[in-house]
């Protein structure tokens, strides 16, 4: 750069890394009506979780994750609820549809069968 500029790519910092499904950075730009849906059901530490990263990674999947997870101490159901800012199970439910559909229409869940 002969002109003295300064190249403001190396002056920035990364985006910090998304620790977990629940990031905002995940949400899709557009609300879009569900047509399809699944669920990914999994017993502990099966690879669940690199399985969905994978369905989300495809965009065509929609956005799987423990979005009804309540065990173990990690509360993620919680964590998003309060992130969209509902207070009931209808209001999440609406409102994780808005924001985890793509745009082919599917949203997902995955859940841990631990009981079984």
């Amino acid at each position: 750069m002969g002109n003295g500029s300064i190249d403001r790519q190396h002056d920035s910092e990364p985006p910090a890394p998304i620790r977990n499904f629940m990031d905002p950075r995940l949400d899709f730009p557009q609300s879009v009506r569900l047509r399809k849906s699944y669920i990914v059901a999994s017993s502990y530490r099966c690879g669940s979780t690199f399985f969905c990263a994978e369905l989300m990674r495809t965009g065509v999947l929609g956005a799987p994750g423990e979005y009804l997870n309540v065990g173990e101490g990690r509360l993620l159901r919680d964590i998003m609820m309060r992130r969209l800012r509902v207070d009931s199970p209808e209001n999440y439910f609406s409102k994780l549809l808005g924001c985890r559909t793509s745009r082919n229409a599917h949203v997902w869940n995955e859940g841990a069968l631990s009981s079984f």
